[in-house]
């Protein structure tokens, strides 16, 4: 079981990689709160989940891969090009122009 002070442990890990996200509070036809991942560095929340992944084990020195063209892909590939690691995204032949970019700027193989 996964408790408040793993979770805390894994927030101290990975804080120095990732921005911290803003909170907003709207009120439309009631409260309604956002947390505003999409300003994460991978564009999603999926880069928490990555660099705590490969923040606790041993990467090899082939580096790491995702098959994913999506947010997954993209926080793989964002972690492990922060953690100076060989990054490497199997994507569809046709991804969005705006992940093609992001693939090629950290290196993907």
């Amino acid at each position: 079981m996964i408790t408040r002070d793993d979770i805390r442990r894994a927030c101290d890990m990975i804080r120095p990689y990732l921005r911290r996200t803003p909170v907003v509070q709207l009120d439309l036809t009631g409260p309604v709160t956002h947390k505003l991942e999409q300003l994460q560095c991978a564009g999603s929340f999926k880069a928490r989940g990555a660099g705590t992944n490969l923040l606790l084990r041993d990467v090899p020195p082939a580096g790491v891969a995702a098959a994913s063209g999506g947010n997954h892909g993209v926080a793989v590939t964002y972690a492990a090009h922060l953690l100076a690691s060989r990054p490497g995204s199997s994507c569809p032949p046709c991804p969005p122009r705006p992940r093609s970019s992001t693939f090629v700027s950290w290196r993907t193989w």
